[in-house]
């Protein structure tokens, strides 16, 4: 079984024009989790680290919100301390 201990998103400016206006901004997606048979654990507990970019410009700002929304969507599978289906055999 895998269990995720801890989900933490973050978003972080990536890049910026000569103008100083953001240019593309990163999504940072880490996952903590503990893979165990029959409750004991197995090995070291594992992090996962998902880059992603999104382009950004001041005339699309309406749907930038729901892009954002949509990669996080897709990225974040469940929520903190919640166990995933039993691991393959």
């Amino acid at each position: 079984m895998l269990t995720v201990s801890r989900i933490d998103t973050r978003k972080d400016i990536y890049t910026i024009t000569r103008a100083a206006e953001i240019n593309e901004y990163l999504l940072i997606l880490r996952v903590e989790a503990q893979a165990s048979v029959n409750g004991e654990p197995l090995g070291e507990p594992i992090t996962v680290v998902v880059n992603r970019k999104m382009d950004y410009a001041n005339s699309d700002v309406l749907g930038k919100a729901e892009e954002e929304q949509t990669i996080w969507s897709e990225c974040v599978p469940m929520p903190p301390n919640k166990s995933c289906a039993a691991l393959p055999s």
